[in-house]
């Protein structure tokens, strides 16, 4: 009975404040038997109501959102607390169910913990106590698979905006197969590998939206993927199906590191497409490794199915030597073609560029291999190596491990020291170390890189020595491999002093054979050989000569001719114009000449000519830019040899051999004309003209104008 009532029913029976003194004494008696009846009646009701207000019972309410279900609280034990505001506290544990699209037969999350206040009015849960949440996957089976764990102490949920908050030490664990895969810019191991591992995720703080299934993670964040790790301020991370981590945004200070390979990627953000498998990091982003290799852009791309990194505007890396194979990635020229010094760092900047890292490779030690899978740079890719003195540029540059090639295309241009190499494309081949440039190709060494006299004077020349000059060679398709250049179709050649031209030389094929200390060694042209010499500053003279086939070898060293052999329709025409009153000009033609010289003076010892031979030699006398005399002096047989005689060096002409001699007097316009006939042999000596016939018939018969034999 309310207390209230029962003192009202005490003041009806006279009993109270309200009582008039005076009355009987049986009315008095009467009213303290009612007072013990009463009394009797609150010691018997009062203790119940106690007892139902204090009565612990188990809790169970559903959650609704706009009216449907998704989910279901229960507690273990609870007492409502006072004040009328709704509150429950929840004692022996609790359990909050989430259904997955309100599909109460797929449980999406199962949340529980020691104890929690729960509000009944809005349906919201919070506890500083530590909580443990469950992510199940999607699927048919009635087995629950876990595939995502979520610890922390202390919590709240909003059941009207669907948000979990944990305040402090937060732990995140993907497991199974909707774990993303955090990949570091720069591991050399295979992605199933880490695949395998879970990823763990810590924070201070952590808020989670389920209707966008948004998780933010505050105040050191640290994610890892054994070996790898992300490092940063503030973590965004969106769930997809089955609580897959389908977009994380990472901002504020972003490190990547990787424990293996000890490589390190910095960016002040970092984005990651699961569907893709890309993480885009920007904010001055750099990347490096133990093997010394380093990448700098505006932005990264890493793509870990490829193990790629892509580096997006303004690329820049720093690459060991032998990041693109044993062979030098910048392509040296004669003097160093294919050499390599120890320490190279490849200093290389580009528009784009991609380092795929490959997987799994290592070397003989088991360490991480050093050349790259893959490279690629495009856009004014810009190459170059202090150690080496090597540039090298040209639109894009590609290197492949698969084939050991690195290709520059596009205006391709390789500078290493004072060789010089140019083409559409160039390519160098890690392999079997080949060099190679095609289309408009052109490659410019030092004339020291291809040493060996000159005939200056015919068959008296002898070794001109050389000035600062560089020797320059275009065609449509240039080759190196093991000392060995090759230069095919519209080959041109050209020996420039001073920059002036001191030699040239085309033809359809040319080749040239160096030893080991990249000295020339021989030489082999065909295809219409042609070749000029022109005036030089110690022999002024001018020299063309032709043939189908070329072949010069030179002595141990490049310094000195050894030999010289040229077949098919050899001509050779030469014109000495440095005597101070008189001009010489020599013509000659076989099918087949060769010329042995001396390795002491480098001139001419012996040669042949064979088949049709023809010499003449015409001089003019002169005053000033005026002819006085002009005389000719020539021979025509099968066979010339050439020897040197007691009386000096001669060209002996066999095979039906026949000369002639005419002069000319321009001043009193007398004209004689002479044949040299039935000689078994002819000698003529290149350096006065004259003829000689050998054997016992051989005799001069004067002709007329216009008969000789030319």
């Amino acid at each position: 009975m309310p207390a209230r009532e029962l003192i009202n029913r005490m003041r009806s029976f006279g009993f109270g404040p309200t009582a008039r003194r005076g009355r009987t004494r049986p009315a008095l008696w009467r009213g303290w038997v009612l007072v013990v009846v009463c009394l009797m009646v609150v010691a018997i009701e009062l203790p119940g109501q106690i007892r139902n207000r204090a009565r612990s019972t188990r809790t169970d309410r559903p959650l609704f959102e706009n009216g449907v279900l998704v989910g279901w609280f229960h507690g273990g034990s609870s007492d409502v607390e006072l004040g009328g505001r709704g509150l429950i506290r929840v004692k022996d544990g609790f359990w909050l169910k989430r259904f997955r699209n309100g599909d109460t037969n797929d449980l999406e999350m199962l949340a529980e913990g020691p104890n929690c206040l729960l509000d009944t009015r809005n349906q919201d849960v919070s506890s500083d106590e530590a909580i443990l949440i469950h992510g199940f996957s999607s699927g048919e089976s009635h087995v629950l698979t876990t595939n995502l764990v979520i610890a922390g102490r202390g919590f709240s949920t909003q059941q009207s905006n669907s948000v979990l908050i944990i305040w402090s030490d937060v732990r995140t664990e993907v497991l199974g197969k909707a774990k993303p895969e955090i990949k570091s810019p720069g591991q050399s191991g295979s992605n199933s590998q880490a695949a395998d591992q879970p990823v763990v995720i810590h924070s201070e703080f952590f808020q989670f939206y389920q209707r966008s299934h948004l998780a933010n993670y505050r105040g050191h964040v640290r994610a890892t993927q054994a070996p790898y790790t992300l490092e940063c301020p503030v973590m965004d991370v969106r769930l997809g199906d089955n609580n897959s981590f389908s977009n994380t945004v990472a901002e504020g200070g972003v490190v990547i590191t990787d424990e293996k390979n000890q490589g390190r990627a910095t960016g002040s953000r970092a984005v990651y497409e699961a569907g893709s498998g890309l993480m885009n990091l920007t904010g001055e982003p750099h990347w490096q490794d133990a093997l010394g290799r380093q990448v700098w852009a505006r932005e990264f791309v890493f793509d870990r199915e490829l193990n790629a990194v892509f580096a997006k505007e303004d690329a820049h890396a720093l690459l060991p030597g032998n990041s693109m194979g044993t062979n030098s990635p910048v392509l040296p020229g004669a003097s160093g073609m294919g050499r390599q010094k120890a320490g190279s760092i490849y200093d290389i900047r580009a528009g784009t560029m991609q380092l795929d890292l490959g997987g799994g490779q290592t070397n003989a030690a088991g360490a991480p291999a050093e050349t790259l899978h893959h490279f690629a740079a495009h856009h004014h890719v810009v190459m170059t190596n202090e150690i080496e003195q090597s540039w090298a540029t040209g639109d894009d540059a590609v290197f492949t491990k698969e084939t050991g090639v690195l290709r520059l295309v596009g205006h391709a241009k390789s500078i290493a020291g004072e060789d010089e190499v140019e083409g559409d494309v160039i390519e160098a081949n890690r392999d079997d170390r080949t060099l190679s440039a095609h289309g408009q190709s052109m490659v410019r060494v030092p004339s020291r890189a291809v040493q060996g006299g000159r005939v200056a004077d015919g068959a008296t020349g002898s070794p001109q020595a050389r000035g600062r000059g560089v020797i320059e060679i275009r065609s449509d398709d240039f080759n190196w491999k093991t000392n060995v250049a090759t230069f095919r179709t519209r080959v041109h050649g050209v020996d420039l002093e001073k920059g002036e031209p001191v030699s040239r030389m085309d033809s359809d094929f040319l080749q040239l054979t160096f030893d080991d200390n990249n000295h020339i060694r021989a030489l082999f042209a065909t295809g219409k050989v042609v070749g000029d010499g022109f005036p030089a500053n110690a022999k002024p003279s001018t020299l063309h000569a032709s043939c189908e086939q070329l072949e010069v070898f030179w002595y141990p060293g490049g310094a000195m001719l050894k030999r010289i052999e040229a077949r098919g329709d050899v001509r050779g025409e030469q014109a000495v114009l440095n005597l101070p009153d008189k001009e010489i000009y020599r013509r000659g033609r076989a099918g087949m000449l060769w010329l042995n010289f001396s390795s002491l003076t480098n001139r001419v010892e012996t040669g042949q000519a064979q088949t049709n031979v023809f010499w003449t030699q015409m001089e003019r006398d002169r005053a000033g830019i005026v002819t006085l005399r002009q005389s000719e002096r020539g021979a025509k047989g099968e066979r010339a040899d050439y020897q040197v005689e007691p009386a000096g060096r001669g060209l002996v002409l066999t095979g039906h051999p026949l000369g002639w001699m005419e002069t000319t007097n321009t001043a009193t316009k007398k004209y004689s004309a002479q044949i040299l006939t039935n000689a078994d042999s002819l000698l003529v000596s290149p350096a006065t003209g004259k003829l000689r016939g050998n054997g016992p018939n051989w005799e001069f018969l004067p002709v007329k104008a216009g008969q000789l034999p030319r």
